[in-house]
């Protein structure tokens, strides 16, 4: 599998390169307009190459992933001797490599921005945000919401992956099979959606996070932060969780034995 990953990252290179390319020209032009008066534009632009970047990274490896399945150059990969498992997992891993290279990088212009302001109006702006963000990290709170943020991700990005195999296993006709895969993945969304209401309503077994413990530890000195959305406590549906998972496990074997044993190329 190690091989298939250092294929998907020689192969995806160049599309980072210039995406990563565009978020430093944006992150330059953000930091050299910085201003105590542009303070609206600088969080708007900075939002702007964060979202646009990771919806760019999720649409490229979904877009990849569709022609490996309803084109030729899926030939190469498909006659692979490695499962159909392992060819899955490998392009989830590339994925969240370039999901995190790219948030890595974002983030040390947001550092260098945050200094900008702290010595625009002479306050330790990036020394209180920093050690309060510090502290917010280390929660236990913080790290469960986060790991349970990361599953909904993968689980999102496995629902299309399994929508556009079990398509093209099905159907095999390129535009009638892509839009299969999105009716499925329509579908797939809203019952798993449906599934969970039933389950946190019908099988109330939750462990309570205590929100008050983030709030208390993202409260920044010299900065006004409302933060009356996590005023009540939190709460994760166990089943539910649990459901996830199996979720997860079914995405990923299901379309490793499609591409492995129903994709005819």
């Amino acid at each position: 599998m190690l091989n298939l990953m250092k294929y998907e990252i020689k192969g995806s290179t160049k599309f980072i390169s210039v995406l990563v390319i565009a978020l430093i020209l944006l992150s330059l032009f953000t930091y050299l307009t910085a201003d105590v008066d542009t303070v609206g534009r600088t969080i708007f632009l900075t939002l702007l190459g964060f979202i646009g970047g990771n919806v760019a990274i999720l649409f490229y490896f979904v877009s990849s992933f569709s022609k490996e399945v309803y084109e030729d150059r899926g030939y190469l990969t498909l006659t692979l001797p490695v499962s159909g498992n392992s060819i899955v997992l490998s392009k989830l891993i590339v994925t969240v490599f370039w999901y995190a290279v790219y948030t890595l990088i974002q983030l040390i212009f947001v550092y260098f921005i945050l200094n900008k302001y702290s010595n625009l109006i002479e306050q330790p702006i990036l020394t209180t945000i920093l050690r309060d963000v510090n502290k917010f990290l280390l929660t236990p709170e913080f790290i469960i919401v986060a790991l349970l943020g990361i599953l909904d991700s993968i689980i999102f990005v496995m629902s299309v992956y399994f929508s556009i195999a079990i398509s093209k296993a099905a159907l095999g006709v390129k535009k009638i099979g892509k839009f299969i895969s999105f009716i499925v993945f329509i579908a797939i969304t809203v019952a798993k959606s449906y599934i969970d209401y039933l389950l946190i309503t019908y099988l109330p077994l939750n462990i309570t996070i205590n929100s008050e413990a983030l709030q208390e530890n993202l409260t920044f000195s010299n900065v006004n932060l409302e933060m009356s959305t996590m005023t009540e406590a939190l709460s994760i549906n166990i089943p539910s969780l649990i459901f996830s998972l199996i979720l997860f496990v079914a995405f990923l074997f299901t379309t490793g034995y499609i591409l492995e044993k129903k994709i005819d190329l």
